[in-house]
């Protein structure tokens, strides 16, 4: 397995902290007067008071799209609240911009291609079009001739406008408006739900080969490794060797397994994944399934990389998962919550 040194470095710029979707949901049940715990509000409160002062709760493309599975309208505006009054609609990068990092940075480790080591990208920015497509794209007023307004008061209701609209985002269109997108523009909320049955069908079907073929953990981890890079990931990979002009039957050793195991190793996304897959396949009971948004997943969001600023709360009793304290001044000291279980 790769060297800690030679993993991927992406801290983020600010003290950050990443909540999986399960606890959003606890802290807006908080906010609405109907917490789950007795110390939820008091919970929210600390983070309410931790994000005032500097640090970061940033939302990913998972939250969007966990939020847009809830049925009921109600509860999605509530949800969508409070992430948007805590997070600010600050969002972690597309996972495609940091997975082409990531093998950029694995592919010069292991095959001097590219020949300099790959600048890591800004992980953090603002909105939906930053969490799913890499890029910000921010709302601008403009004059009849093309030109910005760039006039003070017009600047700061453009900025309303903007967090009204990534809050409209967030929290989903009304009942009342599904038909009528869905004739003009031809909205499909449903196609994230068949995307991860698919997923779930290619896991499942290798439960099933496995029992016909049972093998060592290490050879296990070695499969699954492959079929993680395959099915994940191909059209990256090969993207990358092409843009790269890197043909690997002339850069691989004879022993080109052993070189291709260290390689996916040093790529942060794919090694989680990786192993926690390995772990359920050794057990052959295991039954892969999707939850549904209102419940606590144990592994949500754990085949994409978080970026190593962010700390993420899971699995744990949410009163015992932090003990959060003022936001320290120092902008190099980054650790804001001592977590109380295992942190993402």
């Amino acid at each position: 397995m790769a060297k800690l040194d030679t993993i991927v470095n992406m801290h983020t710029p600010e003290p950050s902290v990443y909540l999986d979707h399960w606890v959003w949901i606890r802290m807006a049940r908080a906010a609405s007067g109907n917490p789950r715990e007795d110390n939820d509000a008091a919970i929210l409160q600390a983070i309410r008071k931790a994000a005032s002062q500097g640090v970061i709760f940033p939302l990913s493309a998972t939250h969007y799209m966990e939020t847009a599975n809830i049925k009921d309208p109600r509860q999605r505006n509530d949800i969508a609240r409070t992430m948007a009054s805590i997070s600010h609609c600050r969002t972690i990068r597309s996972q495609q911009v940091l997975f082409r990092h990531q093998f950029l940075n694995a592919m010069h480790q292991s095959f001097n291609r590219p020949t300099f080591r790959p600048s890591p990208p800004d992980t953090l920015g603002f909105g939906a079009w930053w969490a799913f497509s890499g890029a910000e794209n921010l709302i601008k007023i403009r004059a009849d001739d093309g030109r910005e307004i760039t006039d003070r008061e017009i600047l700061a209701w453009e900025q309303k406008i903007q967090q009204l609209t990534e809050f409209k985002i967030l929290a989903g269109p009304g009942d009342e408006e599904v038909e009528d997108l869905r004739r003009r523009y031809n909205y499909r909320p449903e196609q994230a739900t068949e995307i991860t049955s698919q997923r779930l069908d290619w896991e499942s079907t290798y439960i099933g080969l496995l029992s016909d073929d049972p093998v060592t953990r290490s050879e296990l981890r070695v499969r699954v490794q492959a079929r993680e890079i395959m099915h994940e990931h191909l059209r990256l990979f090969g993207e990358l060797l092409q843009e790269y002009r890197l043909n690997l039957n002339l850069s691989l050793p004879p022993n080109s397994r052993a070189k291709m195991v260290e390689f996916a190793d040093r790529i942060p996304s794919v090694r989680i994944a990786v192993d926690l897959k390995t772990e359920l396949f050794r057990n052959l009971s295991t039954s892969w399934k999707a939850e549904p948004p209102s419940r606590h997943r144990r592994n949500e969001h754990r085949s994409s990389l978080l970026p190593c600023g962010c700390a993420g709360f899971r699995n744990c009793r949410l009163s015992d998962a932090c003990q959060v304290w003022r936001a320290p001044r120092n902008k190099d000291r980054q650790e804001i919550a001592r977590p109380a279980c295992s942190s993402g």
